[in-house]
């Protein structure tokens, strides 16, 4: 019975580890989200582990924006739903201390953020419509 119940606990903890999310929110004392944090991580899988993605579903300026990141090569795909192909917008990346480290054009479909140069650290990731802005805290590990 001890037996059973010791190989019920390691399934369970096994599951409840690999089911958290990457992402964490930061509440003010009114309860309004102020910021959200996206753990990308770059780790030395072994081939019999499924490479995993996870993603995040926002709004800019009224467009569904969906932020995938890849646990294999640190890499992030921001992806903008707009059947017209008419949005236009940027992102930027700056460090811990406001220095913006990039800079560039978000495309109307879909943007591949590359992360491998960056060292570990935290970062804010900026994505800029003309009318709206949407803000996400990066940690890489």
């Amino acid at each position: 019975m001890k037996t059973m119940i010791l190989t019920a606990i390691i399934f369970l903890s096994i599951f409840v580890a690999r089911g958290q999310q990457n992402l964490s929110y930061s509440y003010d004392g009114a309860g309004n989200r102020i910021s959200r944090t996206i753990v990308v991580d770059s780790q030395n899988m072994s081939t019999d582990v499924v490479l995993e993605e996870r993603t995040y579903v926002d709004s800019l300026g009224g467009k569904q924006i969906r932020i995938t990141s890849t646990l294999k090569d640190t890499k992030l795909l921001v992806d903008i739903k707009d059947s017209q192909f008419t949005f236009k917008g940027r992102y930027s990346i700056s460090n811990r201390n406001g220095k913006v480290i990039k800079n560039k054009t978000l495309h109307a479909k879909a943007t591949s953020i590359c992360l491998n140069s960056l060292p570990s650290g935290d970062y804010t990731l900026k994505l800029s419509s003309e009318t709206h802005t949407s803000i996400w805290n990066l940690r890489k590990l």
